[in-house]
């Protein structure tokens, strides 16, 4: 044999350091695999629970933003744009302050994190999105009435019926010279008053105005607008200014005597 030529345990110590140096960067990838799953899965739980977060809101846009018009036609181009504008304005910007460091890539299925591109993941947390307000959108439409479908007198009865369940005395005042109030509940010490409006379009601010003037003449506790759809901004300053409850009818039922602080 020549000297120079390695001898069968020079090659047989080579191929252990070979395999152990290949044994050492793989542990090392999967390792680096395993905690890019973990956070995937967990910043899409971010994701999840923020949407939960604004589900009452985000479930209302929807029904409103996708009725079908006259022709039986859905266009979902306005419902995409309130998507974009939560992801960017609403969500980018919790995300960014749980972590700034984060990756907006991240957020796509970790099966294709290495294989898409910037608008294919932008197209998959727009598709993570849309189908959490979906699921919440049925799970809402499973719990009970649909109340979308009811006449605005029934809506009021159903408010009544929800603040009923909750634990209130409510009973529906109807008819003219209600002083802007629909529904008053009571419990104890603690009485309120609601004005309920039935609306496919975001209320105003004048709903806002009555039940603040009918709040008084009750002598109520608090005041509260109940819409089946969303505020207009004009309505949200003056009831931040008077102090009015913004709610949507999906919330009646949480809003129990407890949770109303005296």
């Amino acid at each position: 044999m020549n000297e120079n030529t390695p001898s069968p345990s020079d090659e047989s110590e080579r191929q252990r350091i070979i395999d152990e140096i290949n044994a050492e960067v793989d542990a090392e990838m999967a390792a680096t695999a395993g905690e890019r799953a973990l956070e995937a899965d967990r910043l899409s739980q971010l994701v999840v629970d923020h949407v939960q977060k604004h589900r009452v809101v985000l479930v209302a846009k929807r029904r409103m933003l996708l009725r079908p018009d006259e022709y039986g036609l859905v266009d979902r181009d306005a419902w995409q744009r309130e998507l974009d504008y939560f992801m960017d304005r609403v969500l980018r910007t919790h995300l960014d302050k749980v972590n700034p460091d984060l990756s907006w890539a991240i957020f796509t299925h970790k099966e294709s994190y290495d294989a898409v591109g910037p608008n294919e993941l932008r197209q998959s947390m727009t598709a993570l999105v849309d189908a959490t307000i979906d699921v919440a959108d049925e799970e809402d439409r499973a719990s009970g009435i649909e109340a979308e479908s009811l006449s605005p007198g029934a809506f009021e009865q159903f408010c009544a019926d929800e603040l009923q369940a909750a634990g209130w005395d409510a009973v529906v005042m109807g008819g003219t010279g209600d002083q802007g109030v629909d529904v008053v509940a009571k419990c104890g010490d603690k009485l309120g008053v609601f004005q309920c409006k039935h609306y496919s379009e975001a209320v105003g601010n004048a709903a806002v105005q009555e039940v603040h003037t009918g709040r008084t003449i009750y002598g109520a506790m608090f005041a509260v607008v109940v819409s089946s759809s969303t505020f207009t901004p004009a309505a949200r300053a003056a009831a931040a200014q008077t102090g009015v409850r913004l709610v949507h009818y999906s919330e009646l039922r949480s809003m129990t005597p407890q949770s109303i602080a005296q």
